[in-house]
């Protein structure tokens, strides 16, 4: 646990202080190989807050409790996915997989489970898919999502 908070401290100095402080990115070099994309790395174009809905509850459209909100917060910092409903309040700390000029993929952090997140740009709109949010309408979704940029 020592060794993660100091790898995660390294890593914030690494992002803070840019390709400048040598003795971070030695440091970060020696690290354990990483399974995810820093966050410091990621693209302005992802920089933001992205909300969107979907029908939980099939058949339910009539009935504000049969919809459910997902929020993903994506920042040089954090990435983090929310999602709200009658039923649940999710909340998980994400990391990077892989970014692509039209998608960024995330993984759910510290969780054994392969819970993989895909946003994408398509014809000027959002798109996000789940595997969390397609086991739990057993069904895949695709939600529309919008952008909310940080300043």
């Amino acid at each position: 646990m020592k060794i993660l908070v100091y790898l995660l401290l390294v890593l914030t100095l690494a992002c803070k202080n840019g390709a400048n402080s040598k003795m971070a990115l030695k440091t970060t070099n020696m690290a354990v190989k990483q399974d995810h994309i820093d966050l410091c790395s990621v693209p302005n174009q992802w920089i933001g807050s992205f909300d969107g809905s979907f029908l939980r509850l099939e058949g339910e459209s009539a009935d504000p409790r049969g919809w459910a909100t997902v929020e993903l917060d994506i920042s040089k910092k954090t990435a983090t996915f929310y999602l709200f409903s009658y039923a649940e309040e999710i909340n998980h700390e994400l990391d990077i997989v892989e970014v692509k000029d039209n998608s960024i993929t995330f993984k759910v952090s510290n969780s054994d489970l392969d819970n993989k997140i895909l946003l994408r740009k398509k014809n000027g709109q959002y798109e996000m898919e789940s595997d969390l949010i397609n086991s739990l309408v057993k069904k895949e979704q695709l939600i529309i999502m919008n952008l909310n940029v940080q300043e």
